[in-house]
């Protein structure tokens, strides 16, 4: 559902442990944005110091390492985080400006405040669309059927109202009179893996598939993948499978045999020990509620950051 790839998160000055990235240096598994309207906040992303003051944007890729070092009391501003499916699209090919490369480079800008005005109107709108599509499926839920055409005009509305306010954010970071160079080769291998990951990973776990469908090697492919993303493709793939499984245990009445099946696993037992390798806890403890009471995003983070996929590992 699209409530669920694109969230808002309007910080009031009173939360604590901001995306849990206060107390330690996390994984975020999100692409998102923050937007801060009042005070300060000292962070490191990617081993990089930014200082952000009132007006800042900063834009953070998913599973980038992020450290919130300390911060003003309050600090206010709007979070808004998407998933990799959602905002993969927009950061590719808008004109000749792919800006996962560009903002990477420096993810930090000064906004001006029509472009403060203009970001905020599309985040309200989104919001706004986002409570009229849950308010009509409650109604659907109830039976009334009579809302479907309704219900149809909001789901277009949100979609494009997401892709405005995701294309208002790039253009902040294109420059007038600047030229961008790119390795438009290599930048395409990792444009069609990720492509090509969001269609296949159910169903295809090895890098050797994905590098043969560049004509590839696995390993310049790999090297290519980890240059331009800064991640393996092992790693691109074990997450794509975990945040899915953990999706469907938490949200479904599937089995865990069944999960296992959607996931293309050999069998439920092999399928219990990747899971518990990677998280510290079985499936099953995982469907029961274990995992949020121990804060499962931390789980996750951690896994990442002790590199238990090397760039040469295989499922």
């Amino acid at each position: 559902m699209f409530e669920d790839s694109i969230k808002v998160l309007h910080l009031n000055g009173d939360e604590k442990n901001i995306l849990q990235a206060e107390e330690a240096m996390v994984k975020i598994p999100r692409t998102g944005i923050f937007l801060c309207t009042g005070g300060w906040v000292n962070l490191t992303l990617d081993g990089v110091n930014y200082h952000l003051t009132k007006d800042c944007m900063i834009v953070y890729f998913a599973y980038s390492s992020l450290h919130i070092t300390n911060h003003s009391t309050p600090i206010t501003g709007t979070l808004i985080g998407a998933d990799l499916e959602t905002i993969q699209p927009l950061l590719y090919n808008v004109s000749d400006f792919n800006a996962i490369f560009v903002i990477k480079q420096n993810p930090l800008v000064m906004l001006t405040l029509t472009r403060i005005n203009r970001l905020v109107t599309y985040t309200t709108m989104l919001e706004n669309t986002l409570e009229k599509q849950k308010e009509y499926d409650s109604m659907l839920k109830l039976g009334d059927t009579s809302i479907i055409p309704a219900r149809e005009i909001i789901l277009q509305q949100r979609k494009l109202l997401g892709q405005c306010l995701m294309l208002e954010i790039i253009s902040s970071f294109i420059k007038s009179g600047t030229v961008y160079k790119l390795d438009n080769r290599r930048d395409d291998v990792l444009k069609n893996f990720m492509e090509s990951l969001y269609h296949n990973y159910k169903q295809e776990h090895e890098v050797s598939f994905y590098a043969q469908e560049q004509n590839l090697t696995c390993r310049y492919f790999s090297s290519i993948i980890k240059d331009r993303s800064g991640q393996t493709p092992s790693t691109w793939i074990a997450t794509a499978l975990l945040v899915e499984a953990k999706q469907l245990l938490q949200s479904t009445p599937f089995s865990v045999k069944d999960i296992s099946d959607r996931l293309n696993f050999p069998n439920q037992s092999y399928f219990g020990k990747w899971f518990k390798n990677h998280t510290g806890i079985s499936p099953l403890e995982f469907k029961s509620g274990k995992a949020i009471k121990e804060n499962k995003e931390a789980e996750l983070a951690k896994f990442i950051q002790n590199n238990l996929f090397a760039p040469d590992k295989q499922f």
